[in-house]
């Protein structure tokens, strides 16, 4: 049997976000996001949900929704600025 067809099922597409790309922004504690940065990186991230849940953008589906079908809780740009924060706060501590 060839498993090479197999559909991806919605859990294991669950599961690539995080394994992967927050693996690429571990190091992310430093940047320095600009408004433009923010922007590429939430249209990417709608842009992998949208494919995931099977939706086009013809279809014109709000990315709440796509984020309720796709059972999403936190977006990228929100664990960026948590990693910023704590870093920051190491950095705070290291001077005390």
């Amino acid at each position: 049997m060839n498993d090479d067809n197999l559909p991806v099922q919605k859990g294991q597409k669950f599961n690539i976000l995080p394994n992967t790309v927050r693996k690429i922004f571990k190091t992310s504690e430093v940047w320095q996001i600009k408004d433009r940065l923010a922007k590429m990186v939430n249209a990417t991230e709608m842009d992998y949900w949208r494919r995931a849940a099977g939706k086009s953008k013809r279809e014109r589906v709000t990315n709440e929704r796509i984020r309720g079908i796709m059972e999403v809780s936190h977006i990228l740009m929100d664990y960026i600025k948590t990693i910023q924060l704590k870093w920051y706060g190491h950095v705070q501590r290291m001077h005390e």
